[in-house]
């Protein structure tokens, strides 16, 4: 008798750890399913066949109900989820499910009031008051709104920037009250510097950015990257200037003057040029390269050799020069020409940044053997522009378009007039 109670008592624990082991089994399997997981549905029906309290088996099965086509899976997915609370009611994740439910299906008051208690429930986690922020601006609750942004942003950096973006219209778009909205250390300055610079607003992302000290830029430096990257961009060439010094992208630019215009420096050579020389290498009919052979001053001239080349625009050398808006400036330079022919003659171009439009030409180089001359033309920035490009252009030709010869191109310099 007794080794029959004994081996029932084994039989039971047996079963007993395997039905622990099939729900714990089950549950594992619902927390890692997708609702477009063909064997969601089974899983879901099987999870809570063997524990019908499951949490996560109610959550799936919410889901499955919003995916599918049928009239009533509203009403359905929200028993669910309510169950689901009912099941874990400390787990704040599925509290912001439901609040969400709510919210779409009008119940407006019981939705304000989820989102409350899933911030009750993880007051220092930044994701249900980014929830719950968003739920305010979309029901016109501005000045809450806006402070569960700023919990949201204190307590997560990674959102942070989300955060200024979905609050910079309630702010009315003012610099000043974005500010506000982060903790006042060198992340937020980061984060502050590189939301301005995308909203175009040079001068603020400059501001924040040089909050930060030398080991901050550097530890920051995707910021101060990308923030030069959306300045240029943005034809904020006087903030993205100092951008590019700072970052090292261009340390020997300066606004008001060309980078490197005796060619003593070396070329640049990577993909990206922000304010120094681009140049278009590659191809037969044009080369362009640093040239020791007679410089019109120091060691080095531009050299720009032609071997019978055709298209309609030269390009292969241009820079962006930031300047002041709205002066009129004077751009002098040192050309020479060595076996040079053609039709359509090369020329210093003055054109506007993205657009290529022309705002003023030098004359064309038409002597085939010409010893080093100067040249200038003179030019009126607009009020909203803070930026032109020199390249070398041509003149007008429609049919036979041919060059070939040298060019040589040295001492540029920029002057106010």
């Amino acid at each position: 008798m007794g080794r029959f109670i004994l081996g029932l008592a084994g039989i039971s624990l047996s079963v007993v750890i395997l039905w622990a082991s099939l729900v714990q089994f089950a549950d594992m399997l619902t927390e890692y399913t997708s609702p477009t997981d063909p064997e969601a549905l089974f899983l879901s029906q099987m999870t809570l066949a063997v524990s019908p309290d499951n949490p996560r088996a109610r959550l799936l099965a919410a889901r499955l109900y919003y995916s599918s086509l049928d009239t009533n899976s509203e009403k359905s997915a929200l028993h669910e989820l309510e169950q689901a609370v009912k099941a874990s009611p400390n787990d704040y994740r599925i509290m912001l499910e439901l609040a969400r439910a709510l919210e779409q299906s009008g119940n407006s008051e019981a939705a304000k009031a989820a989102f409350q208690s899933a911030i009750s429930l993880a007051p220092e986690y930044s994701i249900p008051h980014w929830q719950y922020g968003n739920y305010l601006i979309r029901a016109g609750e501005t000045d809450e709104a806006i402070n569960q942004l700023r919990l949201a942003a204190k307590y997560n950096g990674n959102i942070r920037e989300a955060s200024l973006v979905a609050a910079w219209p309630l702010l009315g778009e003012r610099p000043d009250l974005a500010a506000q909205l982060l903790p006042a250390q060198s992340d937020s300055f980061a984060s502050l510097a590189l939301f301005f610079a995308r909203q175009k607003l040079g001068k603020e992302a400059l501001r924040f950015w040089n909050m930060l000290l030398p080991e901050e830029k550097k530890k920051f430096d995707y910021h101060g990257k990308t923030s030069l990257e959306a300045l240029y961009k943005g034809q904020q060439y006087d903030s993205a200037l100092e951008f590019a010094v700072q970052t090292g992208a261009s340390t020997t630019s300066r606004l008001n003057a060309v980078t490197n215009p005796g060619f003593e420096l070396p070329l640049p050579d990577q993909d990206i040029v922000y304010f120094d020389w681009q140049i278009r290498r590659g191809g037969r009919d044009v080369e362009v390269s640093l040239s020791r052979e007679n410089p019109h001053s120091g060691t080095k001239a531009l050299k720009i050799q032609f071997r019978g080349f055709k298209e309609q625009l030269i390009g292969q050398i241009a820079q962006l020069v930031a300047v002041t808006p709205g002066k009129r400036w004077r751009l002098k330079y040192w050309m020479r020409s060595s076996g040079l022919k053609g039709f359509a003659m090369p020329m210093l171009q003055i054109v506007e940044p993205g657009t290529s439009k022309l705002i003023a030409a030098g004359a064309p180089i038409v002597d085939s053997e010409m010893p080093w001359r100067q040249f200038e033309l003179e030019f009126t920035m607009p009020e909203d522009s803070q930026g032109f490009v020199i390249m070398l252009g041509r003149e007008a030709c429609t049919e036979d378009c041919v060059i070939s010869g040298n060019l040589w191109l040295d001492d540029l310099e920029l002057e106010q007039v």
